[in-house]
């Protein structure tokens, strides 16, 4: 018995003795709530608004037009600056660029060369952020201007040394010296049998202008590559003129003639007065005045005479064409478009040409932003700019960085004088460049 009850104190001294090392362990396992960390590096997390994107206000890009209004080719470019406001007017309707409103500001230079940087002044002052010009001396008397001072100058006829060394000037046409060997060859080679008849006398009537003293040096370096072809019977340039009696001697036995552009009616009708047997090569510069043959019931003086164009004419089934009837009808109604039709091809010209001025600034607005858009942004995607109109029957055209002439490809038209339009005569479109 005094074993057991030995036994029994020992256990409970034991017992007594674990006791604090139970109770430190249960201390171990249960903590004390701690108040939170505080510092750097605590995770903190606070109520935010919602995230909304930065409002990009509308911009307005503005075109500046210099033109003649009231100078000798004001029966043309009249023409043309209603095909500019009409393609603004259109973009801004249909909202084709979003974010962006065009806007044109139109001078009169009245065909002055003197005239054109008084002109391209006003309008910078006007804040426009590029420069259009449909007029050949334009391009020359601005080019180291507009070079200098960054601004994007678009002509719609030029020769090489404008954009030579490419700069700030683009051209929304093919060279002039281009498309008139392209013509020379295809006359050659579809209209007049050399092989047989031996060459052709050709020769030149204009006024001395850039596109027209371009013209007469690219037939002599043509002719003089093709001896067996043509022979060159003579260049006869006139200040700004409308009588020709002189020069109508000098070529009326010629075969064919590369005549001049804003007098090309009055020239004509004293040519034939004056028993002149050439036909007439010409081009897009020159369908601008076919209206005036219509006036006068002389369209039978050009008929069988030839264009080189770079465009789809009126009533063809082509993208551009079919726009240019509708707004013409939308805008203005059906006499305005049977009066442009029967004028010639200054609407119809000018509208393909200019057009893709929608799809110049489209490209850069969505290259860099609405609220980045500069002139300098524009600049930057005319050097890699291509369009095709955005449908069928046409060839591209655009710009590199040592390209600065839009087309490429043109075809030949014919006069024809028993329905007073121009017929489509080669259905391919023919590469000019070289």
């Amino acid at each position: 018995m005094k074993f057991y009850a030995k036994l029994g104190l020992i256990l409970i001294a034991l017992m007594l003795l674990g006791l604090p090392l139970l109770v430190a362990c249960d201390d171990d396992e249960t903590e004390e709530p701690t108040a939170p960390a505080t510092g750097s590096t605590a995770p903190v997390t606070e109520a935010t608004a919602p995230v909304t994107e930065p409002v990009v206000e509308d911009i307005t890009v503005t075109f500046g037009n210099l033109t003649d209004m009231t100078g000798p080719a004001s029966f043309a470019m009249t023409v043309v600056n209603t095909a500019l406001d009409d393609i603004v007017r259109y973009a801004n309707d249909e909202n084709l660029i979003p974010g962006v409103e065009l806007k044109v500001e139109h001078y009169d230079t009245q065909y002055n060369p003197a005239n054109d940087i008084p002109g391209y002044e006003f309008l910078k002052e006007k804040g426009v952020d590029l420069i259009v010009a449909g007029l050949p001396n334009t391009p020359i008397t601005l080019q180291t201007r507009v070079n200098d001072d960054e601004m994007v100058f678009l002509a719609m006829s030029a020769d090489q040394e404008s954009f030579s060394p490419p700069g700030y000037g683009f051209s929304l046409n093919s060279s002039t010296g281009d498309k008139t060997k392209a013509i020379l060859k295809w006359v050659a080679e579809n209209d007049w049998d050399y092989e047989t008849n031996g060459p052709a006398e050709i020769g030149i009537v204009a006024w001395g202008t850039s596109y027209f003293t371009e013209q007469e040096i690219a037939a002599k370096e043509y002719v003089d590559a093709h001896p067996e072809q043509f022979e060159w019977g003579g260049g006869y340039f006139t200040d700004i003129s409308f009588t020709f009696s002189a020069e109508v001697d000098a070529t009326k036995d010629f075969d064919y003639l590369l005549p001049p552009g804003a007098a090309i009616s009055q020239f004509v009708e004293q040519y034939r007065q004056g028993n002149g047997k050439a036909k007439f090569l010409m081009t897009d510069a020159h369908h601008p005045g076919m209206g005036k043959f219509t006036a006068s019931g002389t369209w039978d003086m050009i008929d069988g005479s030839y264009f080189i164009v770079p465009h789809r004419w009126w009533g063809e089934d082509a993208t551009l064409t079919n726009l240019a009837e509708q707004l013409l009808t939308e805008h203005y109604g059906e006499g305005r478009l049977n009066e442009y039709m029967g004028d010639g091809g200054a609407y119809i010209g000018s509208f393909h040409q200019l057009y893709p001025l929608i799809d110049m600034i489209k490209d850069t607005v969505e290259n860099v932003g609405v609220e980045n858009f500069s002139t300098q942004a524009l600049y930057e995607t005319l050097q890699e700019f291509s369009t095709d109109y955005g449908g069928a029957g046409y060839e591209p055209w655009g710009y590199s960085e040592t390209d600065r002439f839009s087309y490429d490809y043109e075809t030949v038209y014919m006069a024809d004088s028993d329905n007073q339009t121009l017929v489509r005569v080669d259905e391919e479109w023919f590469l000019i460049t070289e």
